[in-house]
C-alpha cells in the first residue's frame, strides 16, 4: 500500500510537472501586455496573504512592517515578480481554454474531487469531497459579444467571496 501510493504520488508530481513546464513555455511565448493596475492588485492580494499569515503566527502587523523597514526591504517591490507572473498565467491559461474550447462538466468536476481526495486520509475523504463541491446555486454569466477584460480587481473578488461565506461555507464563493 505504501508503495503504490508512492507510485501514485510520483506519477502525480510527474504529470503535474509537466503541466507546469507547458504552462511556462506558454508564458515565455505570449506576448501579453499586462495592465499594471491587475498586477497592482495581485500585489494587493500577495500582500494580504502575507500580512494574514503573519497575524496567525501571532506577529502583530505593524511589528512585521517596522522589521521590513529596519531591513530596507519593499514587500511591494518584492512581491511585483510573482504577480506578473500569476497574472500572466491566468491570461495565458484563460486564452488557451479560449482557442481549445475546453469547458468542464460536472462529471469532469466529480473526476478531479475524486483525484484530490485521494491525497487525504479515507476518513476524512468524504468531508474533503463535499468541501470542494460547487454550491447548489450557481450562476454562469456568458457575455453577449466577444471583448478584453481591461481590469480584475483581485482584492474586491475576495471580498465579495467572503462575503458569500468563502470559505467557512463549503461550496460558496466565485
Amino acid at each position: 500500500l505504501i508503495l503504490e501510493n508512492m507510485q501514485k504520488q510520483a506519477a502525480e508530481d510527474n504529470s503535474e510537472k509537466r503541466k507546469n513546464l507547458f504552462i511556462e513555455e506558454l508564458v515565455k511565448q505570449s506576448k501579453l501586455e499586462i495592465p499594471e493596475q491587475l498586477v497592482d492588485e495581485e500585489i494587493d492580494y500577495l500582500v494580504e496573504i502575507i500580512k494574514s499569515d503573519v497575524v496567525a503566527k501571532g506577529i502583530p502587523w505593524k511589528d512585521f512592517e517596522a522589521y521590513l523597514v529596519d531591513k530596507k526591504r519593499d514587500l511591494r517591490s518584492e512581491q511585483r515578480p510573482e504577480a506578473e507572473k500569476r497574472v500572466t498565467v491566468r491570461f495565458v491559461i484563460a486564452k488557451a481554454f479560449e482557442i481549445a474550447e475546453i469547458e468542464l462538466s460536472d462529471e469532469e468536476i466529480d473526476v478531479e474531487i475524486v483525484k484530490i481526495t485521494t491525497y487525504y486520509p479515507e476518513k476524512d475523504r468524504s468531508q474533503v469531497s463535499e468541501d470542494l463541491k460547487p454550491g447548489k446555486f450557481s450562476f454562469r454569466f456568458i457575455a453577449e459579444k466577444s471583448s478584453k477584460v481591461k481590469s480584475i480587481n483581485s482584492l474586491n473578488l475576495t471580498i465579495i467571496a467572503r462575503t458569500l461565506g468563502a470559505p467557512e461555507q463549503k461550496g460558496s464563493g466565485i
